[in-house]
C-alpha cells in the first residue's frame, strides 16, 4: 500500500508524541533539537490546540476546539446554554495550560470557539470567535466572562495584544442583532479596534473602522504605533490600519490604508502581523498563500510579497524567531516555513513533520507549534 507524504508525516508525528509520553528521549533534528512536547489528548479524546502563549512564570497556555458535535444534537445543547444551534459543528471549547509536562484544562458551557490567548494580570485572556465575549482564565482554573462586546449586536473578537496595562483587540461586526451561530450566511462586516482593562471587568472602549472588513492581526511598530490587518471580502475593503495607543484618545489618531490607496495588487486578504528584525511589518496574504511586508513609516509603495512555495497550501500564523527570521505555519502542508529579512525562503527548516500546524509561539530560543491533528505542542530550537 502506498503511503503519501502527508500520511507519513502524520504517522511520524504521532509516533514522536507516543515516545515522549513513554519517557523516551526526544529525537535530534536539524537545525536544533526537536522535542515532541506535550500531548493535548484528554481522557482519550483528541483536543486540537489552536494558539499558544507563555506567561511570565513560564507556564504554557493554549486554546483548543475540543470536539465536533452535530448541530442541534444533545451534545450541542449540552455544550452551550445560550446558542440555539451551532452551524460550524464545533462546541465545548477549552483553554489548556502546561508546565513540567503536566496539562490541565479549563472550560465553560458557553465557551465555544476560543481563539487568541494573551497572558496578563490575573491569568490569561481569551477571545471567543463564536461569541461576543472575552474570557479570563486564572492559573487555578477559574473561568469567567471578562468583557461582553455590545450585548445588543454580534461583535466577534479575534486577535488580542497586551500593550502596557491594557489589552487591545480587533473585532468584526456580523451586522446582526441575532445570535451569529443561528445565522446560516455569516458575513463579517466593518469592525472595531479597542482595548479593555485586565484589572476591571467590563471596562472597554473601541472605535469603528468604517472602510475595512474582517479585521485580523495586531502588532506594534518600532515607534510604538499599533497596527492591524484587514482581510476584506474578495479583495475589497482589505488593507491595514493604525493608531497610537499611548494618547488619551487613540481613536483620533486612527488611520487606514485600503488596498486601492496602497496601490498594491499583491495584497490578497492580509491576516496576522509581526514586526521583523528589519522593523518592517510582516503579514500573511491569506488569499494567495504568500508572505508580505511593508515599511510602517509609509506603507504606500513599500509592500513586497514573497512566494511561500506551498503549492496552494494554507498559511496560518507567523512569528519572529530567535534567529531573526520570520517563521510561519503551513497548515495544509504539515510543515513550517522560514523567510529571512533578505527574502531567502524556506532555509534551515526542521527535518521533522508537524501535523496540521496552526499557531506558533516563542519562548526564549525555542519555537512551539500547535499541531492540531496530532493533538500535541512540539517545539524546536532554530
Amino acid at each position: 500500500m502506498r503511503i503519501t507524504a502527508r500520511r507519513r508525516a502524520r504517522l511520524v508525528a504521532v509516533a514522536l508524541v507516543l515516545l515522549s509520553m513513554a519517557g523516551i528521549a526526544p529525537v535530534a533534528a536539524a537545525p536544533g533539537d526537536f522535542t515532541p512536547g506535550v500531548s493535548t489528548v484528554a481522557g482519550g479524546r483528541a483536543v486540537p490546540p489552536h494558539h499558544v502563549a507563555f506567561d511570565a512564570q513560564g507556564r504554557g497556555w493554549f486554546t483548543a476546539l475540543a470536539r465536533r458535535v452535530a448541530p442541534g444534537s444533545v451534545a450541542d445543547r449540552q455544550c452551550s446554554t445560550t446558542n440555539a444551534q451551532r452551524t460550524d459543528g464545533y462546541g465545548c471549547g477549552r483553554v489548556g495550560r502546561f508546565a513540567a509536562g503536566q496539562v490541565t484544562y479549563s472550560s465553560h458551557p458557553d465557551m465555544d470557539e476560543p481563539f487568541a490567548v494573551v497572558p496578563h494580570i490575573g491569568g490569561v485572556f481569551v477571545s471567543d470567535r463564536s461569541e461576543n465575549v472575552i474570557w479570563r482564565v486564572t492559573p487555578a482554573g477559574g473561568v469567567r466572562v471578562w468583557v461582553k462586546l455590545y450585548a445588543n449586536r454580534a461583535l466577534i473578537p479575534t486577535e488580542l495584544l497586551a500593550v502596557g496595562q491594557r489589552i487591545w483587540f480587533v473585532a468584526s461586526d456580523w451586522n446582526s442583532r441575532t445570535d451569529p451561530n443561528a445565522t446560516v450566511a455569516r458575513q463579517r462586516q466593518t469592525g472595531r479596534i479597542g482595548w479593555f482593562d485586565p484589572r476591571n471587568p467590563g471596562v472597554v472602549r473601541s472605535w469603528r473602522v468604517s472602510n475595512l472588513r474582517r479585521l485580523s492581526g495586531l502588532s506594534l511598530d518600532a515607534s510604538g504605533r499599533l497596527w492591524f490587518a484587514a482581510a476584506g471580502v474578495n479583495g475589497a475593503q482589505s488593507g491595514f490600519g493604525r493608531l497610537d495607543p499611548r494618547v488619551a484618545n487613540p481613536g483620533a489618531t486612527l488611520r487606514t490604508y485600503t488596498r486601492a490607496q496602497l496601490g498594491a495588487s499583491n495584497i490578497s486578504s492580509p491576516v496576522r502581523l509581526e514586526r521583523g528584525a528589519d522593523n518592517r511589518l510582516w503579514f500573511i496574504n491569506n488569499g494567495s498563500s504568500t508572505i508580505g511586508r511593508f515599511a510602517p513609516a509609509n506603507p504606500v509603495g513599500t509592500i513586497t510579497s514573497f512566494g511561500a512555495n506551498t503549492g496552494g497550501g494554507d498559511l496560518y500564523d507567523l512569528i519572529r524567531g530567535p534567529d531573526g527570521a520570520i517563521w510561519f505555519t503551513e497548515s495544509t502542508e504539515d510543515r513550517l516555513g522560514r523567510i529571512s529579512t533578505t527574502g531567502e525562503m524556506n532555509a534551515a527548516l526542521p527535518t521533522v513533520p508537524f501535523d496540521q500546524p496552526w499557531g506558533i509561539a516563542r519562548r526564549g530560543n525555542r519555537l512551539y507549534v500547535a499541531a492540531a491533528s496530532s493533538s500535541a505542542i512540539p517545539s524546536f530550537e532554530p
